[in-house]
């Protein structure tokens, strides 16, 4: 017999085709300096400091700075509240003029005719310079000038907060030559933002190449030689950002899962490789029919990224009866009807008997040794396997039998009467009509109840045949056929 158990199924999802947008490493190595050079032509220095900062300037800066009393220092910040600590270095002792500029994009230190541009703001312990020539030096000179005399909004020059007005003509009546600021009119071929989440919004297809690096603090543009970066625009030669990885798009299937890469969302996260194939468990789904188990499925898989192909494995359990089922009441109505059948049996028996225990009588009334001799064939049958009409059949012959068996009685009594062998007789005990119930054992299995579906709970595949046929039988509630738990 083939018994109804959960069915091991499983099915592979390819998701090969899917995109992803990722970075793949084209450079791991690093664009950061310390500040040694510039310190040391900090210290050097006979004549001017000019410092531009969008923050907090190095301490070991600051610390040359005030300690070269040959130099005159001008400082530009954006926001004297965001740079506290550089603004308590100045004092009496040793005076800066110094202007806060909002609009101030960009960090760079000039030492005498020496300039150094800088990528990321000037607090980090180490960054990415740029050292310009000499008529580059001039044209950030004068971008010094610009922002210092003709944006700043406050100026602090000992304790007094001043501003004085510019001896320099406004920046539109000068042309400069190399270094710009930047005008919408400009587009570029590349970005290069930090490995930050929030800069991802900036990766807009329009741009041919696409790039984080793991060095940058701001966002930097680039066009052939040409570099935006802050505000400013202008030729940067040969300058080339390092530690950078491209962003690319591809299918899964082409991505190999050899390399390193970090996709786009999770761009702050460590680098992965993608998996060609895993299986994943997703549990046990219960069957809505028996039939139905081999092609029962998930819902839905649950897809992971990442992963080329997934061999999904799940167990198919078959259908089976609710806790609160109780077994039908329908065994208890042929229990009752078999209890009825049998003690009626038993009266007859007993009249039997005492009718056997007068020979006389017996061999008077021939019908009633054959009655005596079939009641062994009543005794035998097993009311609930018949079927409705060998029981409505056998209820009916057994009716016959009690009713002779009751004019056999009446025949004895009066015969003991006539004998007055008997002075009083009982009056024999009344046997009611047997009904059969409405609906009939099933053939397989066992039959349970709610209040408004029957269930069949059946154990093997070759009893389904069977239980589908008894559908029609059972029609006062719904109908399902289950399996039987091992409990």
């Amino acid at each position: 017999m083939n018994k109804i158990e959960k069915i091991p199924k499983k099915d592979e999802i390819s998701y090969k085709d899917d995109k992803l947008e990722y970075f793949i490493n084209k450079n791991s190595t690093t664009n950061l300096v310390s500040y040694d050079n510039i310190i040391t032509k900090i210290g050097n220095a006979k004549s001017l400091v000019l410092i531009a900062s969008t923050s907090n300037v190095e301490h070991k800066i600051i610390d040359t700075l005030v300690q070269n009393n040959d130099i005159n220092i001008y400082l530009i910040l954006k926001s004297f509240n965001k740079s506290k600590d550089t603004l308590e270095r100045f004092n009496k002792r040793r005076p800066a003029i110094i202007r806060q500029v909002e609009e101030l994009e960009n960090n760079f230190i000039i030492v005498d005719n020496i300039s150094f541009l800088f990528i990321n703001s000037l607090c980090e312990k180490e960054n990415i310079n740029i050292a310009l020539c000499e008529d580059k030096t001039k044209d950030l000179k004068y971008l010094f000038h610009h922002y210092f005399w003709d944006c700043a909004s406050h100026e602090k020059l000992l304790e007094e907060d001043i501003l004085h007005e510019s001896p320099y003509p406004p920046i539109g009546k000068r042309e400069l030559d190399y270094i710009n600021i930047f005008q919408d009119n400009i587009s570029f071929d590349n970005i290069y933002i930090p490995r930050k989440k929030e800069y991802l919004t900036s990766l807009d297809k329009n741009f041919k190449h696409r790039y984080f690096c793991e060095d940058l603090k701001i966002q930097v543009y680039k066009k052939n030689k040409l570099l935006k970066i802050g505000s400013f625009v202008f030729e940067g030669d040969d300058f080339n950002l390092n530690n950078i990885w491209s962003l690319e798009e591809d299918r899964l299937e082409k991505i190999d899962s050899n390399i390193e890469i970090i996709p786009k969302d999770e761009i702050q996260n460590k680098p992965i490789k993608l998996q060609n194939k895993k299986e994943k468990n997703i549990g046990q789904i219960e069957s809505n029919t028996i039939e139905e188990m081999e092609s029962t499925k998930p819902k839905n898989f649950p897809k992971e990224k990442y992963i080329k192909n997934i061999i999904f494995k799940w167990e198919v359990l078959p259908p089976t009866k609710p806790k609160d089922s109780i077994k039908a009441n329908l065994y208890m109505e042929y229990e009752q009807l078999n209890s009825e059948y049998l003690n009626q049996l038993k009266i007859i028996e007993q009249k039997l008997n005492s009718m056997n225990r007068d020979k006389n009588f017996m061999n008077y009334n021939i019908g009633v040794k054959e009655i005596f001799e079939e009641l062994n064939k009543y005794k035998s049958i097993s009311l609930e396997k018949l079927t409705f009409d060998e029981l409505d059949n056998h209820l009916n012959t057994f009716e016959s039998l009690k009713s002779k068996m009751e004019t056999f009685s009446k025949e004895f009594e009066s015969y003991k009467r006539k004998e007055k062998k008997v002075k009083n007789f009982s009056k024999n005990k009344n046997m009611k009509k047997l009904i059969r119930p409405k609906y009939k054992v099933p053939e397989v299995g066992e039959l349970f109840e709610t209040k408004d579906t029957y269930y069949l709970e059946i154990e093997n595949y070759e009893e389904l045949e069977i239980a589908n046929s008894l559908k029609e039988q059972y029609i006062e509630k719904n109908f399902k056929i289950v399996a039987k738990t091992s409990e």
